[in-house]
């Protein structure tokens, strides 16, 4: 519940103060800041017993948490384990949206480069975020236009009626339009 609604990389690791884990935890406790400033939690996970991820995360003085996943419930289910008899967890992480939906799946990470890969990955996502927005503002803008346009018309005499058979059949055009060209290759390569 901590997480709905939120941006967070969900982080698997193998195992709790070795050489690959220490270098990926210090990478993201290195670039935190900037991480948070891009609205990023951060969750790692493992099959080490609580302790040792408490240890783990008190040493490298980790400012986020480390869950024990010791059953290998939640890696069995998002595929970072594919059977309570694994035991260790794969190294990969899921770059989860605020919706919910996983935005990135790092499949093959390299431990020393992952907290960077993550930040660019974040911005780039946001950028196209904000391009986005802003075409959906141009096409609001549009639209309230044409619904303008149509208010003048019918400020000018004419109906509403007529106004609507006009939309409608410019709908119509338009598609036909979409049709015809759609099936052109079609009509070309037709035996005769």
């Amino acid at each position: 519940a901590e997480l709905a609604c939120k941006l967070y990389l969900l982080v698997f690791y193998p195992r709790a103060s070795t050489p690959g884990c220490t270098a990926e935890g210090r990478g993201f406790r290195d670039a935190y800041a900037e991480l948070q400033g891009e609205g990023l939690a951060i969750v790692g996970v493992s099959f080490d017993a609580p302790d040792a991820n408490a240890e783990f995360a008190r040493e490298e003085e980790f400012p986020f948490p480390l869950l024990s996943d010791t059953d290998k419930t939640l890696a069995i289910a998002v595929g970072a384990a594919d059977s309570p008899s694994q035991w260790m967890a794969r190294r990969v992480s899921y770059l989860v949206g605020p919706d919910g939906v996983v935005w990135v799946a790092y499949d093959t990470v390299d431990p020393r480069g992952h907290a960077a890969q993550v930040l660019t990955d974040v911005r780039a996502r946001r950028e196209v975020a904000r391009a986005v927005d802003v075409a959906n503002a141009e096409l609001t803008r549009e639209k309230s236009d044409c619904g303008l346009q149509d208010r003048q018309r019918v400020g000018r005499g004419h109906g509403a009626a007529e106004v609507s058979a006009r939309r409608e059949r410019d709908r119509i055009s338009a598609a036909s339009r979409r049709t015809a060209a759609r099936d052109e290759p079609l009509r070309k390569n037709t035996v005769g």
